[in-house]
């Protein structure tokens, strides 16, 4: 029966990661609710358990943008090695981050304090965005360059803040150096596809480096957890990006700041 309930559990973490890590408004903060109510155990596990189910999220991404990330036809395939190029210099200041200060962001930031104060500093954020910038002058992905993509990806890794969101900075970031929405909201999931592959296999060595184990139920368990993040993700992506067509950032703004307020009065409080 304990079993029955891990799988259980396991499905429903992968829904809740499927969906809230493709859309900017932190999966650690609602994974955070979840711990509070109905926990993995050993809690080690758990941990690396949250991390390990989103590969289901990271195939998702490969999964909707296949047409551009992998393509054999002349044209495509110019565009294809533009984006791969700009998908490698953007990930590269987010490799290197995870790798040189993630320990210490685990060790000194991971608080729900911290996690509040994002959600909510973030969630401003997102309400002063206009709709629509002067600024704006990259309406495409094949309009971005390697330099435009690094930026993006140096601020990207003020997501290794707790709460903050790989996806929302991905986003801002975009926006920042004159992407309409919609190509920073694209561009934004082709670059935290890496950032979450990067924070997996850190939290892999991690996991095993400090002696840990792995059992078949457990396997059993990130497959569950995996496969159900991969289904929600493939369809909040797609979802997501129809959305914000013709909808502004306050309502992503509004949700953050709500969720700040609920989980300082649950957790803080």
């Amino acid at each position: 029966m304990h079993l029955i309930f891990d799988w259980i559990h396991s499905i429903l973490l992968g829904i809740l990661t499927g969906i809230t890590e493709c859309l900017p408004i932190s999966s650690k903060a609602h994974l955070l609710i979840v711990q509070g109510l109905w926990q993995l155990s050993p809690n080690r596990f758990y941990q690396f358990f949250k991390v390990a189910i989103e590969i289901g999220t990271i195939c998702a991404i490969f999964y909707v943008f296949r047409k551009v990330l992998f393509s054999s036809h002349g044209a495509e395939k110019k565009k294809m090695f533009h984006l791969w190029k700009n998908i490698f210099f953007g990930s590269l200041p987010i490799g290197v981050g995870i790798f040189l200060i993630g320990s210490w962001i685990q060790k000194y930031l991971d608080a729900t304090f911290v996690i509040v104060v994002s959600l909510i500093s973030i969630g401003i954020i997102f309400l002063l965005i206009p709709d629509r910038s002067s600024k704006e002058k990259i309406t495409s992905l094949e309009k971005l360059d390697p330099l435009h993509a690094f930026v993006i990806g140096l601020v990207q890794c003020v997501a290794l803040i707790p709460g903050a969101s790989y996806y929302a900075f991905s986003i801002l970031g975009g926006l920042y150096v004159g992407c309409s929405k919609e190509t920073a909201s694209r561009f934004g999931y082709l670059l935290m596809g890496p950032a979450l592959l990067f924070s997996g296999l850190f939290e892999v060595y991690v996991y095993f480096w400090m002696g840990n184990t792995i059992s078949l139920s457990q396997v059993i368990m990130i497959i569950l957890g995996s496969c159900f993040s991969f289904v929600c993700a493939v369809a909040t992506i797609r979802i997501f990006l129809n959305f914000i067509k013709n909808h502004s950032w306050k309502g992503i703004g509004w949700y953050r700041i709500a969720l700040g307020v609920l989980i300082f009065m649950t957790f803080c409080v």
